[in-house]
């Protein structure tokens, strides 16, 4: 019914026939180009939500009176993880260790650990970037040593 009116509307005006097909086939690529868009900001919502988060994460976190805390942080399938931390203080190296549950929550890739502190990570690509209390990255001129990479 539309494209009746439309193309009695079109012959009154006296557009050509060539016209008004060029002019549907720019509208055909402009639809098809959105509809394209569309698929594939959904493929990267999907591919976001389904990240592979097994594995190991590495980095050093800063500390206060030592070079470094070396972390090796491994999410197991089961929804387990551990912890392990390396500080070398005063010439002695300390290792301790600790596993729990973790939570995964796919639509915001943020990681929770049942430990005491409760740390929490967000999940991009290979990173795993430490949040701050407020469940923010963190920020400032250390920010970029609160995030473990994972291995390959």
């Amino acid at each position: 019914m539309f494209t009746e009116q439309f193309l009695k509307f079109i012959t009154k005006k006296g557009i050509k026939m060539k016209k008004l097909v060029f002019i549907a086939i720019v509208l055909m690529v402009i639809f098809t180009a959105c509809s394209n868009n569309q698929n594939s900001s959904s493929e990267k919502t999907k591919n976001l939500s389904e990240q592979n988060y097994e594995g190991t994460f590495k980095g050093t976190l800063p500390c206060a009176d030592c070079p470094g805390q070396d972390v090796v942080l491994v999410f197991k399938s089961n929804n387990t993880y551990s912890w392990t931390e390396t500080v070398e203080y005063k010439g002695k190296i300390d290792t301790s260790t600790f596993s729990g549950k973790f939570n995964y929550n796919k639509k915001t890739s943020i990681f929770s650990l049942d430990n005491e502190e409760q740390y929490k990570f967000l999940l991009e690509g290979k990173l795993l970037y430490f949040l701050n209390k407020d469940g923010k990255k963190v920020e400032g001129e250390l920010a970029e040593h609160y995030i473990l990479k994972k291995e390959s």
